[in-house]
């Protein structure tokens, strides 16, 4: 998991128990949430009138996407810990706070349609990739075509996005209109004076 010596515990299980107090202890993750909470605030704030103080964010974006792909590269330098909990979360925030100023080269690509389609079916894509991954795995086995290199991987990725798109079109989107029709319904009655 990291290879540290002063961080890393002396047993894997040590380092394992290590790693999942890293991972879901609330307290460590405060400081993200806080970060969440700053920018957050100073968004809904903000001056939305101001095209230069929009196009100013939007290089932001720019600039702390290109940081962050450039610092992919260092990441088996910096201890597990760091990278986790605290080092990234002001470049996370600042990246999602210019990309929703909506100008720059990132905001551009992220708006096309096929990548809004994709981020839409993206949920429904975390919930159905391993139980799909694992069924087009056991086809791929019992047709006797496991050990075709990278075939597998392939067949997994194009069969979840493939179900994931179709749950986004036939629950997803139906489900949150009729929660919609409700909530607007509610809402009227609740607002019909006695």
């Amino acid at each position: 998991v990291w290879s540290d010596p002063y961080l890393s515990p002396t047993s894997g299980q040590e380092q394992a128990m290590t790693v999942t107090v890293l991972n879901y202890f609330p307290l460590l993750h405060l400081p993200q949430m806080l970060i969440g909470v700053v920018a957050g605030s100073v968004f809904v704030r903000r001056d939305r009138t101001d095209p230069a103080a929009r196009r100013r964010w939007g290089r932001v974006a720019d600039a702390s996407i290109a940081v962050y792909l450039v610092g992919l590269g260092a990441t088996p330098l910096l201890p597990y810990p760091l990278l986790h909990d605290g080092l990234l979360a002001p470049l996370y925030a600042l990246m999602i706070f210019g990309l929703a100023s909506g100008e720059g080269v990132a905001a551009a690509l992220l708006s096309r349609p096929v990548v809004v389609l994709l981020g839409e079916a993206s949920y429904a894509l975390y919930l159905l990739h391993q139980p799909v991954g694992a069924r087009v795995g056991k086809f791929l086995q019992i047709a006797g075509l496991a050990g075709v290199p990278h075939l597998a991987l392939g067949a997994a990725c194009v069969v979840s996005l493939a179900a994931s798109l179709l749950v986004l079109r036939a629950f997803e989107e139906p489900a949150r209109l009729a929660i919609r029709r409700w909530s607007d319904a509610w809402l009227a009655g609740r607002a019909r004076p006695e």
